[in-house]
């Protein structure tokens, strides 16, 4: 799918990204899908929970996905995916986030290089467990 986002939500994921450095940053990412395209209008932090190496990998809870639907329902948006940061590495998918990965949502990946967001791609999950690169484009007219 093609991802259209607004520059705020971008914005914002590149912000949380760079206050997180040198550790790996986490979110969910909200909007609608109309016509085959994903609009991206909101990106909200969750503290990385993990208790390996932050700097290598992140933990987002069960209980942050059940109350991140929950806002999605009262905002009258889609709970669209999950973004995070990879400091001082590309932003292609691990193995671990291969692992982590559910099908039905996108997943950000931001190079955080020496402090500053360099590169946010997009990647989703196959049926056959393998992950394709989406299109991102920033949607200036924020619908």
């Amino acid at each position: 799918m093609k991802i259209l986002i607004v520059p705020s939500a971008l914005r914002d994921i590149h912000d949380i990204a760079e206050k997180s450095y040198p550790y790996e940053c986490c979110g969910f990412f909200y909007g609608h899908i109309e016509n085959e395209l994903v609009h991206v209008l909101e990106a909200t932090e969750v503290i990385n929970d993990s208790v390996e190496n932050k700097k290598v990998h992140y933990t987002i809870p069960p209980k942050a996905f059940m109350k991140a639907e929950r806002y999605a329902l009262e905002q009258e948006k889609a709970l669209l995916g999950v973004f995070h940061s990879h400091p001082d590495h590309p932003p292609r998918p691990s193995g671990r986030d291969l692992e982590d990965a559910l099908p039905e949502l996108s997943y950000f990946i931001t190079n955080v290089h020496q402090g500053q967001a360099i590169d946010t791609r997009s990647w989703r999950l196959t049926e056959d467990r393998v992950f394709i690169e989406e299109q991102i484009e920033i949607n200036y007219s924020n619908k």
